[in-house]
């Protein structure tokens, strides 16, 4: 418990922040971070809930996934944004976290078994406040979230150099994914981020 509301502290902090300086000033804390970790800490936060609605949680880590140089706090905030969201909006089965190499990079997904996205609303999910305000609470459920969930985490993954992208089949289910590189990509900064009345 202690855990959990230490986290949502510091989510509600970022969100906090990202409202008042824009999510371009951020920077990260980068750290050799063994992903199988953070997914499996993001899981355990939201386990009970999944519980509570007779969801299955899945994780798909195997072991040739290497170690990352990463922001531990910025993924963990991504896996808990696509954890949460499809946990929401799935009402049987279950949700599976993987991850797998590719290339270059480390592919990350979450894939649910809910009613999956409007066609027309999918290239729109990662829009700023989409349907926030005025569509209606059904087209909302459809969605599967309002607000800045979405478009922070895509940002999230983009300051690593990565991204983010999102398939969906109505009535069968949707899946985010994301991307994470190798190796750390030149230019990022690692410092921690940027707070209002702290000199930039």
């Amino acid at each position: 418990i202690y855990r959990s509301a230490q986290h949502v502290l510091t989510l509600t902090n970022d969100v906090i922040d990202l409202a008042r300086v824009g999510v371009e000033r951020l920077a990260l804390s980068r750290e050799p971070v063994e992903l199988r970790v953070v997914i499996s800490d993001a899981c355990e936060i939201v386990r009970e809930y999944m519980s509570a609605k007779r969801l299955w949680l899945r994780i798909d880590v195997p072991a040739d996934v290497p170690a990352l140089e990463l922001d531990r706090m910025r993924i963990r905030q991504v896996l808990l944004n696509l954890l949460t969201n499809a946990a929401r909006f799935t009402e049987h089965g279950g949700i599976t976290v993987s991850a797998s190499v590719a290339d270059e990079s480390v592919v990350v997904a979450v894939s649910d078994t809910g009613a999956g996205i409007q066609p027309a609303d999918v290239p729109r999910v990662f829009d700023e406040f989409h349907h926030d305000g005025g569509e209606g609470a059904q087209r909302s459920e459809t969605i599967g979230g309002v607000g800045l969930g979405l478009p922070i985490s895509k940002r999230f993954v983009e300051l690593h150099g990565g991204r983010m992208g999102v398939e969906s089949k109505l009535g069968a289910g949707t899946r985010f994914w994301f991307t994470l590189p190798l190796e750390t990509v030149e230019g990022t900064p690692d410092r921690e981020p940027w707070r209002p009345g702290t000199p930039k």
